[in-house]
C-alpha cells in the first residue's frame, strides 16, 4: 500500500485483554475508557420573526373586497332602476341609459365570476335578473 500524503494515517491499537494463549495482558489498561466529552451544542436557531400585525385600519380590509363588490353592484343597480322607473325628480325614463348600467353590471359579473363567493354571485344574478325584467316591462 502506498503512502499518500492526502490520506490520513490510521493507527491500530490492540486493546484485547487476553493474549493469543488466553493469558491476561499486563500492558493494557483495563479501566473503562473515559466517556467522550459532549461537543458544544450549536446555538439554538431563533424562531422566525412573527408577521407584523395589521393595524386596525388594515384589519378592516379583510372583508373589504366583498363589500366593495356589493357596493358597486348596489350603486350601478340604483342608477339603472332610477333610469328605468323615472323616480328621480327632473329625470325622465331613459331605457337606453338603464341598459348602459345593466351592461356595466354584466361586465362586473363576468369579471368577478372567478373570485366572487357564492353569496356575491347570487346577489349579482338576482340583481341582473330583476333589472332585466324591469327593462322588459318598461319597454312594452
Amino acid at each position: 500500500m502506498e503512502d499518500r500524503p492526502d490520506r490520513k494515517q490510521v493507527k491500530v491499537i490492540d486493546r484485547r485483554w487476553l493474549t493469543p494463549e488466553g493469558e491476561a495482558r499486563h500492558d493494557v489498561d483495563l479501566s473503562p475508557p473515559e466517556p467522550p466529552q459532549p461537543a458544544e451544542l450549536p446555538a439554538p436557531i431563533p424562531p422566525p420573526p412573527e408577521p407584523p400585525q395589521p393595524s386596525p385600519r388594515e384589519a378592516g380590509h379583510a372583508a373589504l373586497p366583498s363589500q366593495v363588490l356589493l357596493d358597486t353592484v348596489d350603486f350601478l343597480a340604483q342608477y339603472a332602476m332610477a333610469f328605468l322607473t323615472g323616480q328621480v325628480p327632473g329625470v325622465p325614463r331613459n331605457p337606453d341609459a338603464a341598459r348602459l348600467f345593466l351592461d356595466m353590471l354584466a361586465v362586473v359579473q363576468e369579471r368577478a365570476r372567478a373570485h366572487a363567493s357564492l353569496q356575491e354571485a347570487k346577489v349579482l344574478d338576482d340583481v341582473l335578473y330583476q333589472l332585466r325584467l324591469q327593462l322588459v316591462a318598461t319597454s312594452r
